[in-house]
């Protein structure tokens, strides 16, 4: 044994049992939609071939970088404890979002759990991640953007500018009089300056707010609608669900039943709960999912009129793909033009920063001549 060995034994035996399953770098590229992705493969893995999910859980989470990997090793305590897997994902939020939760939830009761994992890990679901890891990109850029031009503006606020502003005192010109450029960046640094207390306290508390979990369940039904369409997609995975139901020989009234007592979204909840009062009092399925407003008129009739079973079932797939499908390229579309509108803010402050500097000088050699 080294004399460093023999000094901290504890220490490397417990950094021995850390790093002894990690193959994860410390920065990962993967997205959260990946990572839910990844751990829903596990809790397939371990329902298909009746494995014991704890130490499955402990050793993904050890895979894992920041609050996800708190938040996996909190969902392997609460089964180790006993917790059924429903009720530990549900009581662990956002280790695999609301959606799966559900889906997962309604499999268990349905019976379908085998069908349900089978259809969630299909490679036409791992596409739907794409506008999120787009925003996530643009994010990156915005921040190491920001933190960039702030060292150079702080530099130049530092060292530069009071320099040049000297030289404006000494042949006595006026600052105002000067570049309109130059004394906006100034009059800007200035109240940065002044206020930079609140707006570092701003980004503590934003920060805060953006990454606990709470409180981003909380700001996610804020978003505006120009980003979303909850009700399309809600319908989707209702129609999802619905086609892996009836596939397995499941009624629909029961599935509706257990839908509206379990969906995460209130809207789409009070649309079931009526949806099933009216089955209940002796309508038709997909005429009551039309009258509540989750399905269109020609698609109710469409899967009413459908001759069999597994044309229903078809049919339901199909149309839960295109809702989807429309979902997905919506999002798609919006997040594509969030990059090009950092970058535009961006150059914005750049061309600020460059035409304060240049102006000055310009304004000056003029002066002067």
């Amino acid at each position: 044994m080294s004399a460093v060995e023999s000094l901290f034994p504890t220490a490397l035996q417990a950094a021995d049992r850390y790093y002894a399953w990690r193959m994860m770098p410390w920065w990962t590229g993967e997205s959260r939609e990946c990572r839910k992705r990844s751990l829903l493969r596990l809790l397939a893995l371990a329902h298909k071939d009746r494995l014991d999910l704890v130490p499955l859980l402990n050793n993904y989470a050890n895979e894992q970088i920041g609050l996800y990997r708190l938040r996996v090793q909190r969902l392997a305590r609460r089964v180790a404890d006993g917790t059924p897997i429903v009720e530990a994902l549900e009581q662990t939020p956002e280790v695999i979002g609301d959606e799966l939760v559900l889906t997962i939830r309604f499999a268990a009761q349905t019976g379908t759990l085998s069908e349900t994992y089978e259809e969630l890990l299909s490679p036409r679901e791992s596409t739907a991640d794409q506008p999120q890891m787009k925003l996530q990109h643009a994010i990156i850029y915005a921040v190491v953007s920001l933190i960039m031009i702030a060292c150079v503006v702080t530099f130049l606020a530092l060292f530069i500018f009071p320099m040049l502003s000297g030289v404006f005192n000494e042949f006595g010109f006026d600052l105002s009089s000067g570049p309109f450029a130059f004394a906006l960046l100034m009059t800007i640094w200035d109240h940065i300056v002044n206020n930079g207390m609140i707006y570092i306290f701003a980004i503590v508390v934003f920060a805060f707010l953006f990454w606990a979990t709470p409180s981003r369940q909380i700001l996610r039904k804020f978003v505006p609608k120009w980003f979303r369409d909850p009700l399309q997609s809600r319908t989707s995975e209702v129609l999802q669900l619905l086609a892996i139901a009836c596939d397995a020989g499941r009624p629909v009234s029961a599935s509706l039943s257990t839908l509206a007592h379990y969906h995460f979204d209130g809207e789409v909840r009070q649309k079931l709960l009526l949806a099933r009062n009216q089955i209940e009092q002796g309508g038709d399925e997909w005429t009551s999912l039309y009258e509540v407003g989750l399905l269109s008129a020609a698609e109710s009739r469409a899967l009413a009129n459908s001759f069999s079973e597994q044309s229903r079932v078809w049919a339901l797939k199909r149309l839960a793909a295109w809702k989807r499908d429309q979902v997905v390229g919506k999002r798609d579309r919006n997040a594509s033009l969030v990059l090009p509108s950092v970058t535009l803010v961006i150059a914005a402050i750049v061309l600020l920063i460059c035409s304060a500097v240049f102006s000055f000088l310009s304004f000056l050699i003029e002066a002067l001549s």
